[in-house]
């Protein structure tokens, strides 16, 4: 009787099995470890934002004795491309783009009233300035729009450019009295959205002194009858 042989063992499996394993050992261990083989990607990049501010008022008024009727300041406006948080800077006549990482706290115009009822009651011209949403009522009613405000960049060197139209309306008679448009530019000491920041305060600053120095040469005294002046002339009558 011949001898049975046992069946070959399949020994050439073993190795592909066990260099599998230590694969997916390693493979655990590594990412255990908290190491990965895949890129790490950057941190999300800090956003910054920033307030338009005045400098502090010296509580001086620029008359002894308010001359004008009381006057409320409504809520300005921005024209197109100015209604946002963005912060704008231009590169190339009639081009604009955003900064990426800077934005302002709120829209620039929104923070315009409030700055504007600072500058305007310590200005001492008026009986009573009231906020837009103050319950009092004025005869006279202050509209601002923001047209432009943008950081004009050139290389190394930029420079703020503003543009604000401001209209006083009687509101007893619903007619315009006076209107001006005001261009400012203040030169920013860099390139960049923090030296824009600084310069823009600048130039608000600039806007609110012509703006006050507008109602002073003008006669306030007549503002409370029903006259109509043109755009950029104030009722003198």
């Amino acid at each position: 009787m011949k001898p049975v042989s046992a069946p070959p063992r399949k020994i050439a499996a073993l190795p592909r099995r066990r260099s599998r394993a230590v694969f997916l050992a390693a493979a655990v261990a590594l990412a255990l470890g908290g190491c990965s083989v895949l890129p790490q990607r950057p941190p999300p990049h800090a956003l910054s934002t920033y307030r338009i501010t005045l400098p502090p008022s010296t509580g001086k008024t620029t008359v002894d004795t308010a001359v004008c009727p009381p006057l409320r300041v409504a809520v300005p406006t921005a024209a197109a491309g100015f209604g946002g948080p963005d912060m704008r800077y231009s590169e190339a006549a009639g081009t604009i783009a955003a900064f990426a990482y800077h934005r302002w706290a709120a829209p620039p115009a929104r923070m315009l009233g409030p700055l504007l009822v600072q500058t305007l009651s310590d200005s001492g011209l008026f009986e009573t300035v009231l906020a837009a949403d103050s319950p009092a009522a004025a005869p006279l009613q202050l509209d601002t729009q923001l047209v432009t405000l943008l950081q004009r960049v050139d290389g190394a060197q930029s420079k703020v450019h503003l543009i604000v139209r401001s209209s006083l309306s009687n509101l007893q008679t619903h007619r315009q009295l006076a209107a001006h448009r005001f261009v400012i530019d203040t030169p920013a000491e860099a390139a960049t959205p923090e030296a824009g920041v600084q310069a823009t305060d600048a130039a608000i600053a600039l806007w609110n002194h012509e703006l006050v120095d507008w109602f002073s040469r003008a006669n306030c005294a007549t503002w409370h009858a029903p006259v109509f002046c043109p755009a950029g002339q104030i009722a003198t009558k």
